[in-house]
C-alpha cells in the first residue's frame, strides 16, 4: 500500500496514526455489519491453522530480547487485567493470570495442557503455584521452547513438559483434567476441528478454558488475500470471533459459562507495551531480527501494530472489541 513507506520510516505522527486507525476500524465495522455469513462457513472448514509459518515469523520467532524489552515481568503476550487505576503492567499480568486460574478451575493434582503457550507466562506461573499438578505446554516456536526450558531449569521446576508442534499435527494419547488456551484460537482457521481434537484430549470430567479477544457480537475472518497492512505483516489468516462463538459454532462441548472482560484492560496493557517500546528504542535498534530489514523498520512496524491494537480495544470505552473467557466441559 502507498502508506507503507511512511510507516517504515516512522514519518506519521502518533496523533494522526491513532485518528487514521480509528477511522479504519469504524469503516471495517460498517462492512462487517452488512455481512451475512454462517459462522460454520468461516470457522469450521479446512485445516486447523492455515498460516502457522506466518504467525511464527510475525510473532513467535521474533527475538526474545525484543519481547523482554516491551512485555512485563511474566512475559505475558496477551491482555492483562486492571483492578485499580494505578496498577503496573507487572501487576496486571498477575491479576489476569490469577483470574484465568480461578475461572479455569485449575488446582493441584491435575494434568493440565496449554495450547499455544507463548513465552510460558501461564504455564510457568501455574507450575510454581500448583506444584502437585503436571503441565504440558505446546508451542510451534523453537525460540519459545528453548526460552521456556531455560526458565524451567533456572526455577528448578520438574512438573512441566514443553512440546514443539504445529497445532495441525499435534496429537496425544494422554487424558487431561484441564486444557486451556490464551489468545491462540484467534490465529486458527478451523475452530470446530480444534475443539473436536481438544474434546478427545480431556478425561470424562475434564474442562476446556479459552481466553480470546473478540467483538461483542460480530464475527469475521481476515482475508487471506488482503492488501491490508495489518493482515500482511501481523495477522495473516487470523480471525475475529464474537463473544458467543462457542455457543453457536458446531462443537461437541457443553458451555458452562462465558464471561465478558472489558477491552479497556487490553487497551491499558497495550499502552504499557507502547511506553516500553518508546523507552527502550535505542536497545531495540541494536537487536538482530534475523532478516534483511533495518531495525528501524521493525521498530516502526511494531509501533503501528501496538497502537492499532490499542485503539481497537479502546473503541466505545472498551465495549466494542473485548476479551472473552469461556469454560467448556464434556
Amino acid at each position: 500500500m502507498w502508506y507503507e513507506k511512511f510507516i517504515d520510516r516512522g514519518l506519521i505522527p502518533d496523533y494522526f496514526l491513532r485518528l487514521a486507525i480509528k477511522i479504519q476500524i469504524l469503516n471495517r465495522l460498517k462492512i462487517v455489519n452488512n455481512l451475512n455469513v454462517n459462522i460454520n462457513d468461516l470457522f469450521a472448514k479446512g485445516d486447523i491453522s492455515s498460516h502457522s509459518k506466518n504467525a511464527n515469523k510475525q510473532h513467535y520467532e521474533v527475538p526474545i530480547q525484543f519481547f523482554e524489552l516491551i512485555l512485563g515481568k511474566h512475559m505475558k503476550y496477551s491482555a492483562g487485567l486492571i483492578n485499580s487505576e494505578n496498577d503496573s503492567l507487572n501487576l496486571m499480568e498477575v491479576q489476569m493470570l490469577e483470574l484465568v486460574s480461578e475461572r479455569a478451575l485449575i488446582e493441584n493434582n491435575q494434568k493440565i495442557l496449554e495450547l499455544g503457550c507463548g513465552w510460558g507466562s501461564s504455564t510457568l506461573y501455574y507450575a510454581q503455584r500448583f506444584t502437585d499438578s503436571h503441565f504440558t505446554a505446546v508451542t510451534n516456536s523453537d525460540l519459545q521452547k528453548s526460552y521456556i526450558e531455560q526458565k524451567i531449569s533456572t526455577l528448578g521446576l520438574n512438573n512441566i513438559q514443553i512440546v514443539k508442534s504445529d497445532i495441525n499435527d499435534f496429537s496425544t494419547n494422554q487424558k487431561f483434567d484441564r486444557v486451556f488456551s490464551i489468545e491462540m484460537f484467534e490465529h486458527m482457521k478451523n475452530w470446530s476441528k480444534l475443539l473436536e481434537n481438544t474434546y478427545q484430549w480431556l478425561n470424562s470430567t475434564g474442562k476446556l478454558f479459552v481466553h480470546y479477544f473478540c467483538h461483542k457480537n460480530k464475527y469475521y475472518r481476515f482475508s487471506e488475500n488482503s492488501n491490508s497492512w495489518m493482515e500482511k505483516y501481523f495477522f495473516s489468516g487470523g480471525s475475529m470471533p464474537n463473544l458467543d462463538i462457542f455457543q453457536i459454532l458446531d462443537n461437541p462441548f457443553q458451555i458452562e459459562k462465558v464471561w465478558k472482560v472489558s477491552g479497556i484492560n487490553y487497551h491499558k496493557t497495550l499502552e504499557f507495551w507502547y511506553a516500553n517500546l518508546k523507552a527502550n528504542k535505542n536497545d531495540i535498534l541494536k537487536i538482530d531480527f534475523y532478516d534483511d530489514l533495518k531495525q528501524e523498520i521493525h521498530f516502526n512496524r511494531w509501533k503501528v501494530f501496538i497502537i492499532a491494537c490499542s485503539e481497537l480495544f479502546k473503541l466505545n470505552h472498551g465495549e466494542e472489541f473485548i476479551v472473552g473467557h469461556a469454560l467448556l466441559s464434556k
